[in-house]
């Protein structure tokens, strides 16, 4: 995993993965900040395959240094990141400063099914507050319907909002675009991955 040419760093640390060897954590977690992205998309996939929830604040680093720019390294942390269940440091970083952080919180959350994504209808970033509402519509996640619903029903701007009864700005056409192209890399990472999709459910 130490050789100079990036894809066999590359294709080391994905068979770290696929063989469950441990006793690659500690370079796997040093892969994490590989110049290379490929490299780093491959370490963090794997941690999630070792199963250490010790990985995860790694992790979540990797996700801060991302600052949401790679989709490909955004969906394979927050893959790793839902393996790992480590609810300790994802309710940590529900208050992170970095709104990319945040959304892979929520994604792994999404992935968890896990009634906690519903902190995030609260957050002060509105494009963070409907990627919240679309997963737990989408999932569904049960347990957080009954928050959705107080949100919905509070008079605040949530995505339940008709379309038609608020002037269309390029602020908010962006924000939907961008919580559509969310949905579809989500979707593609989990076929890639051996998850199951959810189905996308268009609120608006």
């Amino acid at each position: 995993m130490v050789d100079t040419d990036s894809e066999v760093r590359a294709q080391a640390a994905k068979l770290a993965g696929d063989h469950h060897d441990t006793s690659h954590y500690a370079t796997l977690i040093k892969l994490l900040s590989d110049e290379e992205p490929r490299v780093r998309f491959f370490a963090a996939q794997s941690l999630g395959k070792l199963d250490n929830p010790e990985a995860a604040p790694a992790l979540l680093e990797l996700l801060r240094r991302n600052a949401d720019s790679d989709p490909a390294i955004r969906h394979a942390a927050s893959y790793a990141l839902s393996r790992l269940h480590n609810r300790a440091a994802l309710a940590l970083a529900e208050s992170d400063e970095s709104p990319a952080v945040r959304l892979d919180v929520i994604l792994a959350y999404r992935l968890l099914q896990d009634a906690q994504i519903s902190s995030f209808l609260l957050d002060r970033d509105p494009y963070l507050v409907r990627e919240a509402a679309l997963a737990i519509n989408d999932a569904p996640i049960n347990d957080a319907l009954p928050a959705l619903a107080a949100l919905r029903g509070s008079g605040r701007h949530s995505p339940a909002t008709p379309a038609h009864k608020r002037p269309p700005s390029p602020r908010s056409t962006a924000r939907r675009r961008r919580s559509r192209r969310l949905c579809r890399e989500s979707r593609r990472f989990l076929r890639l991955a051996g998850g199951s999709a959810p189905p996308v459910v268009d609120l608006g």
